[in-house]
């Protein structure tokens, strides 16, 4: 089932701007329009398509009653999310409020642009290649990771609700103009109240483009082919994955119907 899922996917999500790169993580691309000072080679030439790939999971419900109402747990949240593979689909940004129930997983995948002025005028390229201070915030209720160029940089995977100040994740980076390998993990548990809102939106400044905190625009997204199939939560056990285990080998009737819904604001 998840094969027929992603087959949809790749039809439904690979429409949109193309941005043709080398693929060269931490020094961003080879690309000279992406900050990078290397020619590109045909052979190296990667289609990267707008916004990026986000897979959503389902989690139990209560975590099996280990999850009391109104109490946080105390077991490994590891062991109860990115349980059951649903469906995925191409998200702009991550920019979200989601709403009705709790209990699910998403892993967005694909591919972050550090470059100023993308979708604001008067706003022009950096003038060399030399590496930046990039912070990063991930505001999330619950658990949240965030990886660049494979470095896990936020590593908080527990029930935080969106009003403590631990819900408020940061890390600083330094990156070179060009594009980034960039994964960013989450799962919502409880939900305490009828139609809660809770975050999970993704903010970034550069102080060195002068760019103050906001959330990362669409326009510093993208994703490819390969990012389809890039499901596997961060903490898939490698041996797991050497026994075949994965989408492959499921035989998954469930629809694809969103157990979720999600609001976007500025």
């Amino acid at each position: 089932m998840r094969r027929f899922l992603l087959s949809l996917a790749l039809l439904g999500f690979l429409g949109g701007v193309v941005f043709a790169a080398e693929d060269k993580p931490l020094k961003g691309t080879g690309n000279p329009e992406n900050g990078g000072d290397e020619k590109e080679s045909p052979k190296n030439k990667k289609e990267y398509k707008a916004g990026l790939v986000a897979h959503y999971f389902k989690d139990p419900t209560d975590w099996d009653g280990n999850w009391k109402a109104g109490q946080k747990p105390t077991v490994d949240p590891a062991e109860y999310t990115f349980k059951e593979y649903k469906f995925s689909r191409r998200e702009p940004l991550i920019n979200h409020l989601f709403i009705r129930r709790g209990w699910f997983s998403v892993r967005w995948v694909g591919y972050v642009k550090v470059q100023p002025g993308l979708g604001r005028k008067g706003l022009k390229d950096p003038p060399n290649a030399d590496p930046v201070d990039v912070n990063f915030e991930f505001w999330a209720d619950d658990g949240a990771r965030v990886l660049i160029d494979g470095v896990k940089i936020i590593d908080d995977w527990r029930a935080c609700a969106e009003t403590e100040e631990g819900s408020h994740r940061k890390a600083t980076v330094k990156l070179t103009p060009g594009l980034h390998r960039i994964v960013v993990e989450y799962f919502q548990g409880e939900s305490l109240k009828k139609q809660d809102r809770d975050p999970a939106k993704l903010y970034w400044s550069i102080p060195a483009y002068k760019m103050k905190r906001r959330i990362i625009s669409a326009a510093h997204f993208c994703h490819t082919r390969e990012d389809l199939e890039d499901y596997e939560p961060s903490t898939k056990d490698k041996a797991d994955q050497d026994n075949g285990e994965g989408k492959d080998g499921d035989d998954d009737d469930d629809d694809d119907e969103d157990d979720e819904d999600d609001e976007d604001d500025d």
